[in-house]
């Protein structure tokens, strides 16, 4: 399957979700959160997926071009911090909690930070080992 037909397929499992969500919203709320909460689920079982084939391509291409992989390693992480922050933090919103979805957003930027520090400390390293030929 191509990359354009998963996203399609992704897209209307998620269209025919939420307008499954939306008919029950009324009528019965718990169970409209509940086929969000299943939904997102589906989608980030697919999502993993996915992602396995982003580091598939990310090991060849630092195999063919000898790149150092921890790099490419901690934008992987990072990236993964990010959607799993988002993630969370959107079923708690879907759940009228705001406030828990707020310090999960908090906490994924600071993980992704702490994340990010290696790369610039290896980034003020170079230029200061440039700077003192």
């Amino acid at each position: 399957m191509t990359m354009g037909e998963e996203m399609l397929r992704l897209g209307g499992v998620a269209v025919i979700a939420v307008s499954i969500a939306l008919v029950l919203k009324n009528q019965r709320p718990e169970l409209a959160l509940q086929v969000s909460i299943v939904t997102g689920i589906v989608l980030l079982a697919a999502t993993i997926a996915i992602a396995g084939e982003v580091k598939q391509r990310a090991e060849e291409f630092m195999q063919n071009y000898s790149v150092d992989g921890a790099g490419i390693a901690a934008v992987v992480k990072i990236t993964g911090i990010a959607y799993t922050a988002q993630f969370s933090a959107d079923i708690c919103r879907d759940a009228g909690e705001s406030a828990v979805a707020s310090r999960i957003e908090l906490a994924g930027r600071l993980m992704m930070l702490l994340a990010a520090l290696p790369m610039v400390f290896s980034a003020v390293e170079a230029i200061c080992g440039l700077v003192s030929w």
